[in-house]
């Protein structure tokens, strides 16, 4: 396998992308990447791909899921409100 670090430095040597675009997270942020998905999702259905239209949505869904997730811990180790915090 490849090892992260050294893929991820050699990405960033390109600037367009940057240093951290393979560094760990809760999920995928951003617009761009979400939406490129989404975009390969409607490709995918409209060439017949249905199964593999559901498995980059549910990519997707479980991006949004990881992100929702981390988040309620937040909101919950703060007593459930962020209000002046």
């Amino acid at each position: 396998g490849a090892d992260v670090a050294e893929v991820s430095r050699a990405i960033g040597y390109d600037s367009r992308i940057g240093s951290k675009f393979m560094t760990a997270s809760i999920g995928f942020g951003g617009s761009c990447f979400q939406k490129d998905i989404l975009n390969l999702v409607y490709i995918c259905e409209s060439e017949g791909l249905h199964d593999v239209a559901k498995y980059w949505q549910q990519v997707v869904d479980m991006n949004e899921h990881q992100k929702a997730s981390f988040s309620g811990k937040i909101i919950s180790s703060l007593f459930n409100t962020v209000t002046n915090k």
